[in-house]
């Protein structure tokens, strides 16, 4: 449903064209991953779902892949228009959370919400 898409984003990953906003950095590494980590799940990931931005009607992707180590992470991904993917947050999946309050879906998609001003 999303080939096209992902071999989008893929592409930008595999050129270098992208930029991870701080707050993704951060995210990194609070959950001790690398730049590696998030270009791995990329290359390696689906696109879960596809979500709309209300204000700028903008498409945000939401990718979930496997880091170097075997980790498995989401990611909230945005094609911006200056053509450069945007990585908006990253975080453990629900599968990987060890902390019992960890809800990743909502977390990833309040946090994409909240940096995209999508309230």
């Amino acid at each position: 449903m999303f080939d096209e898409i992902l071999q989008r984003i893929r592409g930008k990953i595999t050129s270098l064209q992208y930029v991870m906003t701080l707050h993704a950095e951060e995210e990194m590494n609070d959950d001790n991953l690398t730049i590696y980590d998030i270009e791995q799940s990329i290359l390696n990931g689906e696109i879960i779902e596809r979500q709309k931005d209300r204000i700028t009607a903008e498409s945000k992707y939401r990718i979930r892949g496997v880091t170097t180590d075997g980790v498995e992470i989401e990611i909230i991904t945005k094609l911006s228009l200056s053509g450069k993917l945007v990585i908006i947050t990253v975080d453990l999946s629900e599968n990987e959370c060890r902390d019992v309050a960890c809800n990743v879906s909502t977390r990833v998609l309040e946090t994409a919400h909240l940096i995209t001003g999508d309230v």
